[in-house]
């Protein structure tokens, strides 16, 4: 996220009332993280061909690099920015109680490893 959230957070409240200036600052900083995120993903792909050591479990890089798509999504940066704390709240309360709950019914021997390696990328969300 090369310090996005910091980021996105005090440039989103910067421009608390500046529809334009917030337009603009939202656009930028998404593109600026879409750019990154690409070329994280294209490094981690990259890394998975050609570094011997990472086919061992190519399972686990591929659901790391679907976390790392992922987080281009997620834009806290931006409820934080705006100050929407009961969303962010309500959204990581109930986040973590279904890792939990997800936890307790899925993961149930040791070869489910990719499935809780899954579920702890969700939950760190």
């Amino acid at each position: 996220m090369m310090g996005m959230s910091i980021l996105g957070i005090s440039e989103v409240a910067k421009c608390h009332g500046d529809k334009e200036k917030f337009k603009m600052v939202f656009s930028s900083l998404f593109v600026l993280n879409l750019v990154t995120t690409m070329i994280s993903i294209a490094i981690m792909l990259c890394s998975i061909l050609f570094v011997s050591k990472f086919r061992e479990h190519p399972q686990m890089l591929f659901i790391g690099a679907a976390k790392v798509l992922s987080n281009f999504l997620l834009i806290e940066w931006f409820y934080r920015g705006l100050e929407y704390f009961k969303y962010i709240t309500i959204r990581s309360i109930l986040v973590r109680t279904l890792y939990v709950i997800f936890v307790f019914l899925l993961v149930q021997t040791p070869e489910d490893y990719l499935l809780y390696f899954f579920l702890l990328l969700i939950y760190m969300h």
